[in-house]
């Protein structure tokens, strides 16, 4: 048991990994093409996916294999027989069948002519005998020897209505148990009114043993058992069949007495005799026995042992039998139906048997038919159920067996939807479905979602019409031989339906906005997905519910089941993947504009949503079908593991619909609400799996209400039924009730069930379904021609951009001018491939006439930027958390590609490589003359020397987040975990300083710094000589001689040379160079001033991150998706704007700028910078350069299929 349960956690996983690493590809294919894409993740993917799948499968098969390979066939005929025993011992018992003793049944061989084999043909005389009353002998024994001594095997018992044919079978069948033989078939009693003669009898027998012990043997187990003779069919009751069919059973019977089939059948003699001998149809090799009537003595012995000691009650009717044996009273108790109807109408003391005596004066009928009126009311006497309402709902039941979709004899709960019409449940489901919906949305609009009642209302009334119509359609429960069509077509117009419903509740939830067309098209998007989600939800549903078996479901697995359910789903859905994956791959075909890419796309289509769909709806079919266990299922069990296989079934089937889903609408368009509504496919696809997938418990609940609404039923039935059983009115066959004797059921239902028969519904269904394609149709091409169409400019406008990047890149560097014009080109076709931070910077270098420096770095090592000690918004502190920043001074940059981190020297201008160091490294910090410099290895801080190349561990705790910065070039500043550790690397061997430091806030040109310490105070420490000083610091100048304070809500510039105190407005801070205050002004504008306050430069625009160049003529600001060049002398004067360049800084000596974009580092010339006039303008600088945009023959040649835009 663990070892399979092993298997089980084993296989969910695997699974659930499968199915995940499928999605992934799935995602992984959106974008122009798998090439273009991460192409070693992608089919990694799907290989995990499919391998998962295939580990999945042998995990479930390994945890199946017991349960479908169990045993051999004598070990399975064991179980059966087990079984069988203790289910009619404990009918028997029930029925009190022993108690004190049975009554004395005689048979003999039938005195009717030409009804019986020739003595010859059977090679016995038929047996005489009857029940035994010893107490310590099988009441059969003498019927049970005699069968056995019979060569054929096969035995006929007839009687008269209510001899007792049923409980001589039942007795017989026990007792040829108790008393087994080595190999012997096991007796199963079956009764045999549900039997159509057109299907063989080992079939039909296979069939009903599998059914009336489905925990005990599988189908397959229960065919060997059939085909090895290892079970003997004791059928009770051929007279309830129709009398049209009896020839034809009696053929079938009689076509495998001479395979060795061990046979006992029951029947009423008259209409056996007439089947013989009108239609000339006999069992060849069977002997023909008859139950006599009951004799006076035993009848009179049967009613005195049911009286106690001292009561005399039945002395006037013992003295009437035994006076006139042959009077009418005599007649009427002569069957022990009658008799045992009498013992219990008469079982209290208070009753008066007596008054049969005067009552049998009008007749026998008259006795039985006080019997059979007293039987109910008598019985219900002294029971929590009133006599009145208990024969109602009896009625009800009686009234049921007559329905023609019932074998009129077992009362199965799986069938009692078939009392109420089926669209009637159907609506019942749905309404509860909508109403709980509704539930929903009103406690979700109390606890504050505002559109939570409009959305689960729809939610629900989606989900519920879905599930009703297929739960209708499971109660009809046609059959064909097309199930694939039939699911398909049921699927297409409960689809149409739900998607109507769902329209109705999208119109009234938008009535406030105008039907326009444009709104419309905007709709048919969700309603395209709606309608084909629905349709989807709907093919599982009438895919479970159309092909579910009658018998009640328990949640397991069987190997083979599995398969044949899992071929049966495919097949299935080979009908919806085909015209899915014609119109995916047309689709796709044209928006690549390669047939190649159609066929594969289609094919890929077409395999997963018949594979995946197909497999579902198999797993979960098969989920749904019967284990093999040692334990014999009642009624109440039964209806509880259907209700656990419904429960299992949905998770399995909706959870995983819901996943492909929402894949789907996430490859179809994620900026759209299409995931929004996939989404909400998660509870509909729930409800739907679970309300409508035809599930027995869902079926009996829903009738059980309705019925209990109009007083047919009670509420708690199986409680009722349970009772009845005790009180001896009904008898337990497996998983059904029967009424104990047809007598008393034709009593309680007199007229047959009416049945209505529906004409042209296949002409209803077919007219339904084709208007159902119609919308189907018409909705797709709503969405599929624009979506064409889309597809077609898709692909003119990626050829455009690729001829226009491609042909810009080849004459950026002769022809700028036409590389500007191509460019904007480009960005006027496609805004996600606009690339305005190139535009900015050609058009510059044009309008500047200069050639800066550029190094261009592998893609795959981007260049940290050059920043001086803050960003661009502020100071940036060193944190010992997760902030990162870059550890380079503004004379230097690092780039780390292929295991090696290199060190470039940006101090003159054009970038040389200065060091290397032999590993890649995520922080570094080189002093001054590159001598030295702290780097992170490996997971510790080092101290590496250039000239020696060699590396000095620091004592540092090992860290996968290193910060270092290096101050006055010389103090090490190395953050690991919650402390930062100061060591001086200006000596030959490292000295650590400090501990006590969390966090590094500022730092200076020279050795003075401001921290704040682990006991988070703020700290201006003076490393040089020691001294700290506790002020509410803010932030230092960069000389380190100012300092901004915070102290009594009040922002101050504080010197550290003298006294002197300025007060500042709030969000007043040093410029990014540390040189310069930013103030912002009461007209939302920037004042620049100097540290001293001797100069002051107002800025026309809002206060936001400055740096000033050393020279104080230009300044860069940073403004949204760029950086912006202003001039300082003689008063403000924007220069340029460049746009979607995420860096710029002056460099060291102040003569030029650094910009930083992408993977390209570009240094200027300020001085030709600011000499220049390239003032975008009202044009802009790109239109100013390029002077024009490209003619309509240009774009033509460049972007034939696009519509032509004026740039400029």
């Amino acid at each position: 048991m663990e070892r399979r349960r092993g298997w089980w956690v084993g296989g969910a996983v695997a699974f659930a990994v499968g199915v995940g690493g499928l999605v992934w590809f799935l995602l992984t294919r959106s974008g122009d093409r798998l090439q273009q894409l991460d192409s070693t993740a992608s089919v990694t993917s799907l290989v995990v996916g499919i391998a998962a799948l295939v580990v999945s499968a042998v995990s479930l098969a390994a945890a199946t294999r017991g349960g479908a390979r169990r045993g051999s066939l004598s070990s399975a005929r064991n179980r059966l027989a087990k079984a069988v025993r203790h289910q009619w011992n404990q009918e028997i018992g029930a029925r009190g069948l022993r108690q004190p003793r049975p009554l004395r049944l005689s048979w003999s061989p039938t005195a009717r002519e030409r009804v019986s084999a020739k003595e010859s043909a059977v090679g016995a005389p038929a047996p005489t005998g009857s029940l035994t009353l010893t107490a310590h002998e099988r009441p059969t024994s003498e019927l049970v020897t005699a069968f056995r001594d019979l060569p054929s095997k096969q035995l006929v018992v007839l009687g008269q209505p209510g001899a007792g044919k049923s409980v001589v079978a039942m007795l017989f069948t026990v007792d040829l148990l108790d008393t087994p033989e080595s190999d012997a078939p096991v007796p199963v009693l079956l009764p045999v009114a549900g039997w159509d003669p057109r299907e063989d009898v080992r079939d039909w027998v296979a069939r009903r043993v599998h059914e009336e012990y489905p925990d005990i043997v599988t189908a397959a187990t229960a065919r060997e058992l059939v085909a090895a003779n290892l079970v003997m069919p004791v059928l009770d009751g051929l007279d309830e069949m129709p009398r049209a069919l009896l020839p034809a059973a009696l053929t079938g019977l009689d076509r495998v007495t001479g395979d060795g089939l061990r046979l006992l059948v029951t029947c009423r003699g008259q209409v056996f005799e007439q089947a013989v001998r009108e239609d000339h149809t006999q069992l060849s090799r069977a002997a023909v026995v008859e139950i006599e009537p009951v004799a006076t003595e035993d009848a009179a012995a049967y009613l005195d042992d049911g009286s106690a000691e001292g009561d005399d009650r039945w002395a006037p009717v013992v003295d009437e039998l035994r006076a006139h044996p042959d009077a009418p009273l005599a007649q009427a108790l002569s069957t022990p139906l009658m008799l045992s109807l009498a013992r219990a109408v008469y079982r209290t003391s208070a009753s008066d048997p007596s008054t049969l005596v005067p009552l049998a004066a009008n007749g026998p009928a008259a006795v039985e038919d006080h019997l059979l009126a007293r039987f109910i009311p008598d019985t219900y006497a002294d029971s929590p159920y009133p006599p009145a309402k208990a024969e109602r709902w009896l009625r009800t039941l009686a009234h049921h067996l007559t329905h023609p979709a019932t074998d009129r004899v077992n009362l199965n709960w799986w069938q009692f939807d078939q009392m109420l019409p089926a669209r009637l449940i159907g609506a019942f489901v749905t309404s509860v479905v909508t109403v709980g919906g509704m539930a929903v949305g009103v406690l979700a609009k109390v606890m504050g979602f505002a559109e939570g009642l409009a959305v689960f209302t729809g939610l629900g009334l989606v989900g519920g019409v879905l599930a009703g119509l297929a739960t209708g359609r499971a109660v009809v429960g046609r059959t064909s031989r097309r199930l694939g069509l039939t699911v398909v077509g049921a699927a297409l117009r409960d689809g149409a339906v739900a998607t109507a419903a769902a329209c109705l509740i999208i119109a009234s939830a938008g009535r406030s906005a105008t039907m326009t067309l444009d709104y419309l098209a905007y709709l048919s998007t969700p309603v395209f997905l709606i309608l084909i989600s629905t349709i989807a939800l709907a093919l599982m549903g009438n895919g479970l519910a159309l092909a579910r078996s009658a018998a009640p479901a328990r949640p397991s697995l069987h190997w083979g089941g599995l398969l044949r359910e899992v071929k049966a789903g495919i097949g299935t859905m080979v009908l919806v993947g085909i015209p899915t994956g014609v119109a995916i791959g047309v689709y796709s075909g044209l928006r690549a504009d390669t047939a190649t890419t159609g066929l594969s796309d289609g094919v890929l289509a077409t395999a997963v949503v018949t594979v995946v769909l197909g497999t579902l709806v198999g797993i979960a079919r098969a989920l749904a079908a019967p284990a093999t266990e040692d334990h014999i299922r009642s009624p109440r069990t039964a209806l509880s593991d259907d209700g656990t296989a419904l429960s299992t079934v949905t998770l399995v089937s909706g959870l995983s619909v819901s996943l492909l889903a929402s894949a789907a609408a996430a490859l179809l368009d994620s900026n759209s609400d299409i995931p929004g509504l996939a989404f909400a496919l998660v509870p509909v696809s729930i409800l739907v799996i679970g309300f409508g997938s035809g599930a027995a418990w869902l079926r009996y609940h829903a009738a059980l209400a309705l019925l209990a609404l109009r007083r047919r039923l009670p509420w708690h039935t199986t409680r009722f039924l349970e009772d009845a059983r005790g009180r001896g009115v009904l008898r337990q066959s497996g998983a059904s009730y029967q009424f104990r004797h047809k007598r008393l059921m034709s009593h309680l239902a007199p007229t047959p069930a009416k049945v209505r028969v529906h004409r042209f519904a296949a002409v209803r269904r077919g007219i339904h379904t084709g208007i159902a394609v119609v919308v189907l149709a018409a909705v797709t091409a709503t969405v599929a021609v624009p979506s064409v169409r889309s597809a077609v400019a898709d692909r003119n406008r990626a050829s455009a951009v690729g001829k226009l990047r491609l042909e810009a890149s080849m004459v950026e560097a002769t022809d700028p001018t036409k590389a500007i014009r191509l460019l904007m080109a480009l960005a006027a076709i496609d805004k996600e491939a606009e690339d305005t931070g190139r535009l900015d910077l050609i058009a510059l270098r044009t309008r500047t006439r200069s050639a800066p420096t550029r190094v261009a770095v592998d893609s795959l090592a981007p260049v940290v930027p050059i920043k001086r000690l803050r960003l661009a918004t502020g100071p940036e502190p060193l944190h010992t958390g997760t902030d990162r920043l870059g550890s380079i001074t503004e004379t230097r940059a690092m780039v780390t590609a292929r295991g090696v981190t290199t060190v470039w020297d940006l101090n003159n201008g054009w970038p040389e490589r200065e060091f290397e160091l032999p590993w890649a490294s995520t922080e570094v910090a080189v002093t001054a003359d590159g001598t030295r410099a702290v780097a992170e290895k490996t997971g510790r801080a080092v101290v590496w020397d250039v000239a020696a190349r060699q590396a000095i561990p620091l004592p540092t705790a090992r860290s996968d987040n290193h910060e270092i910065r290096l101050v006055a070039d010389r103090y090490a500043f190395v953050s690991s975990g919650n402390a930062i550790a100061v060591f001086d690397i200006g000596q030959s061997v490292p000295q650590l300083l400090r501990t006590d430091i969390s966090v590094l806030v500022d730092s200076t040109v020279n050795d003075r710094v401001l921290v704040m310490t682990t006991a988070w105070t703020p700290e201006v420490w003076d490393i040089a000589t020691g001294q700290r000083r506790t002020l509410g610091a803010v932030s230092l100048s960069h000389d380190g001689q100012w300092v901004l304070t915070q102290a009594n809500e009040r922002l101050e510039l504080r010197s550290l040379t003298s006294a002197t105190t300025t007060p500042l407005p709030d969000h007043s801070s040093f410029t990014i160079d540390g040189n310069y205050l930013v103030v912002p002004t009461e007209d939302n504008r920037t004042e620049l001033r100097s540290l001293d306050g001797t100069t002051r430069t107002l800025l026309p625009f809002p206060w936001r991150g400055v740096e000033v160049s050393k020279d104080g003529r230009a300044l860069i600001t940073s403004v949204d998706n760029g950086k912006e060049i202003w001039a300082l002398d003689p008063t403000p004067r924007r220069v340029t704007r460049l746009s979607d360049l995420p860096y710029a800084a002056f460099t060291h000596d102040g003569t030029g700028v650094i910009t930083v974009r992408s993977t390209e580092m570009t240094t200027w010339n300020l001085s030709r910078l600011l000499a220049a006039d390239i003032d975008p303008g009202p044009k802009g600088l790109r239109c100013t350069v390029a002077e024009r945009g490209l003619t309509e023959s240009e774009w033509a040649q460049y972007a034939p299929g696009v519509d032509f835009v004026q740039t400029c």
